[in-house]
């Protein structure tokens, strides 16, 4: 790894959120349904309007899903013209066999994995870091 990459990976400090979330497609939807919801992220698409909503949110508007999730989020500040990070964390938990859905923000990333396997990403990603400590940090 060399350039920005090199640091970032060290430096990921994983975080779970508390709240379970799912995601959500609204076929007649635009930005501003649901206004009474919070959702993580909103997603205009050509068939409509997908959600990432916590879980009892959609379960209170009565909207269908498959999955639930957690979300996880790297305190690492990360540049959104970075080159990388994402290839790195998804490979690595995908040596897990964990499923990950990457979200840019423009200061940090999150990643949605299933819940079942919370604890099992969040401790792919401290090793991951781990892994790229310097040796007299590591100790």
């Amino acid at each position: 790894m060399s350039g920005e990459l090199a640091n970032w990976p060290r430096h990921l400090a994983p975080e779970a959120h508390s709240e379970d979330y799912v995601f959500c497609h609204l076929k007649q939807g635009a930005y501003g349904a649901l206004a009474s919801c919070s959702p993580l992220a909103s997603i205009l698409e050509d068939d409509g309007l997908s959600l990432i909503l916590p879980q009892a949110e959609a379960d209170r508007e009565g909207l269908s899903y498959r999955g639930v999730f957690c979300c996880l989020s790297l305190r690492v500040y990360s540049s959104l013209e970075g080159v990388g990070l994402t290839a790195a964390i998804a490979t690595e938990l995908a040596h897990h066999n964990i499923s990950a859905n990457m979200i840019a923000g423009t200061r940090h990333d999150h990643i949605l994995v299933p819940k079942a396997d919370k604890e099992r990403a969040l401790a792919a990603l401290k090793t991951l870091s781990a892994r790229h400590l310097p040796e007299d940090e590591g100790s």
